[in-house]
Protein backbone atom coordinates (compact mmCIF):
# COMPACT_ATOMS: atom_id res chain seq x y z
CA UNK A 1 0.00 0.00 0.00
CA UNK A 2 2.92 2.31 0.69
CA UNK A 3 4.21 1.89 -2.85
CA UNK A 4 0.77 2.72 -4.24
CA UNK A 5 0.48 5.77 -1.99
CA UNK A 6 -2.64 4.71 -0.11
CA UNK A 7 -3.50 4.38 3.57
CA UNK A 8 -6.74 2.33 3.42
CA UNK A 9 -7.94 -0.46 1.14
CA UNK A 10 -10.96 1.66 0.21
CA UNK A 11 -8.57 4.03 -1.58
CA UNK A 12 -7.51 1.34 -4.10
CA UNK A 13 -9.39 2.99 -6.95
CA UNK A 14 -7.34 6.17 -6.41
CA UNK A 15 -3.96 4.45 -6.60
CA UNK A 16 -4.26 3.24 -10.21
CA UNK A 17 -3.19 5.82 -12.82
CA UNK A 18 -6.21 7.62 -14.34
CA UNK A 19 -5.47 6.45 -17.89
CA UNK A 20 -4.95 2.81 -16.82
CA UNK A 21 -8.22 1.59 -18.39
CA UNK A 22 -7.30 3.03 -21.78
CA UNK A 23 -3.79 1.51 -21.81
CA UNK A 24 -2.97 -1.47 -23.99
CA UNK A 25 -2.46 -4.86 -22.38
CA UNK A 26 1.28 -4.54 -23.00
CA UNK A 27 1.45 -1.15 -21.25
CA UNK A 28 -0.62 -2.45 -18.30
CA UNK A 29 1.66 -5.47 -18.05
CA UNK A 30 4.78 -3.27 -18.10
CA UNK A 31 3.35 -1.01 -15.37
CA UNK A 32 2.44 -3.95 -13.13
CA UNK A 33 5.84 -5.63 -13.67
CA UNK A 34 7.65 -2.42 -12.71
CA UNK A 35 5.46 -2.05 -9.61
CA UNK A 36 6.04 -5.68 -8.62
CA UNK A 37 9.81 -5.32 -9.17
CA UNK A 38 9.86 -2.22 -6.97
CA UNK A 39 8.01 -4.02 -4.18
CA UNK A 40 10.21 -7.13 -4.40
CA UNK A 41 13.41 -5.07 -4.46
CA UNK A 42 12.35 -2.92 -1.54
CA UNK A 43 10.71 -5.43 0.79
CA UNK A 44 11.91 -8.92 -0.14
CA UNK A 45 15.48 -8.67 -1.38
CA UNK A 46 18.24 -7.75 1.02
CA UNK A 47 20.18 -5.16 -0.98
CA UNK A 48 23.35 -5.57 1.08
CA UNK A 49 23.32 -9.33 0.52
CA UNK A 50 22.53 -8.77 -3.16
CA UNK A 51 25.54 -6.45 -3.53
CA UNK A 52 27.81 -9.02 -1.86
CA UNK A 53 26.57 -11.74 -4.20
CA UNK A 54 27.05 -9.50 -7.23
CA UNK A 55 30.58 -8.59 -6.10
CA UNK A 56 31.50 -12.23 -5.46
CA UNK A 57 30.14 -13.22 -8.88
CA UNK A 58 32.12 -10.45 -10.54
CA UNK A 59 35.32 -11.50 -8.76
CA UNK A 60 34.82 -15.14 -9.77
CA UNK A 61 34.27 -14.11 -13.39
CA UNK A 62 37.46 -12.03 -13.34
CA UNK A 63 39.41 -14.92 -11.82
CA UNK A 64 38.06 -17.31 -14.46
CA UNK A 65 38.99 -14.88 -17.26
CA UNK A 66 42.51 -14.60 -15.82
CA UNK A 67 42.81 -18.39 -15.66
CA UNK A 68 41.70 -18.68 -19.29
CA UNK A 69 44.20 -15.99 -20.26
CA UNK A 70 46.99 -18.00 -18.59
CA UNK A 71 46.19 -21.12 -20.64
CA UNK A 72 47.97 -22.33 -23.76
CA UNK A 73 46.07 -23.45 -26.86
CA UNK A 74 46.54 -27.04 -25.67
CA UNK A 75 44.76 -26.29 -22.38
CA UNK A 76 47.84 -26.14 -20.14
CA UNK A 77 48.53 -23.34 -17.68
CA UNK A 78 51.55 -21.10 -18.36
CA UNK A 79 53.93 -20.02 -15.63
CA UNK A 80 53.25 -16.32 -15.01
CA UNK A 81 56.89 -15.42 -14.37
CA UNK A 82 58.27 -13.42 -17.32
CA UNK A 83 60.75 -15.47 -19.32
CA UNK A 84 59.67 -18.85 -17.92
CA UNK A 85 58.27 -21.22 -20.52
CA UNK A 86 57.01 -23.97 -18.20
CA UNK A 87 53.42 -25.14 -18.47
CA UNK A 88 51.29 -27.13 -16.05
CA UNK A 89 48.42 -29.56 -16.55
CA UNK A 90 46.34 -27.84 -13.86
CA UNK A 91 46.28 -24.57 -11.97
CA UNK A 92 47.20 -26.32 -8.77
CA UNK A 93 49.94 -26.98 -6.27
CA UNK A 94 52.81 -27.49 -8.74
CA UNK A 95 52.18 -24.21 -10.54
CA UNK A 96 51.72 -22.26 -7.31
CA UNK A 97 54.86 -23.81 -5.79
CA UNK A 98 56.92 -23.23 -8.94
CA UNK A 99 56.07 -19.56 -9.53
CA UNK A 100 57.59 -18.09 -6.32
CA UNK A 101 60.76 -20.15 -6.84
CA UNK A 102 60.93 -19.16 -10.49
CA UNK A 103 60.28 -15.51 -9.60
CA UNK A 104 63.17 -15.40 -7.09
CA UNK A 105 65.47 -17.20 -9.55
CA UNK A 106 64.50 -14.73 -12.27
CA UNK A 107 65.23 -11.77 -9.97
CA UNK A 108 68.55 -13.34 -8.96
CA UNK A 109 69.52 -13.80 -12.64
CA UNK A 110 68.67 -10.17 -13.42
CA UNK A 111 70.68 -8.92 -10.44
CA UNK A 112 73.78 -10.96 -11.35
CA UNK A 113 73.65 -9.99 -15.05
CA UNK A 114 73.29 -6.30 -14.15
CA UNK A 115 76.63 -6.34 -12.27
Amino acid sequence: MKELGIEELEEMSQCVPHQFESWTKAKKKEYLEELAATIVDKYILDTAKHKKIALATSQLEEKQLQRLKDMTSSGRYKCRVPGCNKTFRSDGKWRHTHEPVSQSTSQHRRATTAD
